[in-house]
């Protein structure tokens, strides 16, 4: 299935869906933990991505900035996943603090 219409139409969707999911979820107070600012480094990686796509469905492969946008949005999944495996490793290394000792 190499349809671009249905490739448009999912990058859109994508990108309005992502752009408000961070406004709402900014109003939350996400920056109180590791996960909420993995979650929302997640979601605005997600945000830039679709943008670079949006952008070059309407600008061409060759556009102002597209270069800067990609390394923002690889530079965010980096920061979300590598938070995202320390709260991991920190939930996991409390659970074996609380395990009963036979």
């Amino acid at each position: 299935m190499n349809d671009p219409l249905i490739i448009n139409v999912l990058s859109l969707l994508i990108a309005v869906g992502a752009v408000a999911f961070v406004v709402m979820f900014a109003r939350e107070p996400w920056w109180r933990s590791w996960f909420g600012r993995s979650l929302m480094a997640m979601a605005g990686a997600l945000v830039v991505f679709a943008l670079v796509v949006v952008l070059t469905l309407w600008l061409g492969r060759h556009y102002p900035g597209r270069e800067a946008l990609r390394v923002t949005g690889y530079s965010l999944v980096a920061v979300a996943i590598w938070s995202r495996v320390y709260v991991l490793w920190r939930v996991r290394r409390d659970d074996r603090k609380h395990l009963p000792v036979d």
